[in-house]
């Protein structure tokens, strides 16, 4: 199976698609690049968990064919085809990450930035805030970069992502930053919590009450499960900044 193989490709862009083999015995892959002009375009093929990884970089105008074959057999009756165009496209490029939606003060916000299949560009990434933050890009090599921001204090950013001085989809990003949380005055307190006692299943037994006084600290973090799995509860909300767990 072929997977990520796009029929259209800017020029000079880098091209990735992914073949997957598992399930199947091991064997070689063979990969055979034709150019609009008949030459040859080296392929290079990567092995992954699921299969290969293969990377080209189309640099002539014009239609490509794509032979693949796994263990001296073809994958398709036919070649596979793919037409470079001229240009580049910034309604290809992606971002995505929990940076561009949220963050903490003092804590690095980051996010992806995919460019494959936009053709050549130059890339652009502001962020805009209550403060300067400063911002980090590595760029990956296979077309996409890791960005992170600092922000030192809370409030609403804009995040501006371009490329070729055209903003890609989604941009600007509108990201909210809050304060770390407080919790030096936070409590916990209720038999439920002691660390001794009978075990039994809190599915069937419900009786346990467990309280957090939460007033000084933040309530956008107050009383977060760690682990949402464990079992059943709810909750019930005062108005003292009190909340209790059933």
């Amino acid at each position: 199976k072929v997977d990520g193989l796009e029929p259209t490709a800017p020029l000079n862009s880098l091209q990735q698609f992914r073949i997957i083999t598992r399930g199947l015995p091991k064997a070689d892959l063979a990969v055979t690049i034709t150019s609009p002009s008949g030459s040859r375009v080296r392929a290079h093929v990567i092995p992954t968990a699921e299969g290969f990884l293969v990377n080209f970089t189309p640099t002539q105008l014009g239609e490509y064919l794509l032979s693949i074959c796994f263990g001296g057999t073809p994958i398709a009756p036919r070649p596979f085809r793919l037409q470079c165009l001229s240009g580049s496209d910034s309604n290809k490029v992606r971002a995505f990450g929990p940076g561009l939606e949220r963050g903490l003060v003092a804590q690095p916000a980051e996010f992806i930035i995919d460019t494959r299949g936009a053709g050549q560009g130059g890339l652009g990434v502001t962020v805009e805030g209550p403060c300067e933050a400063a911002i980090n890009c590595r760029d990956n090599g296979d077309g996409t970069c890791n960005v992170a921001y600092l922000p030192t204090e809370a409030g609403d950013y804009t995040v501006n992502i371009t490329f070729n001085d055209r903003h890609i989809n989604g941009s600007p990003f509108q990201p909210v930053i809050m304060p770390l949380p407080n919790l030096s005055n936070t409590r916990v307190s209720g038999i439920g919590i002691q660390p001794h006692g009978r075990i039994f299943k809190l599915r069937r037994h419900r009786n346990l009450l467990h309280s957090m006084l939460c007033n000084d600290a933040s309530p956008f973090y107050c009383c977060q499960p760690t682990r949402k799995r464990m079992c059943d509860s709810n909750k019930y909300d005062q108005q003292n900044g009190q909340h209790n767990f059933f």
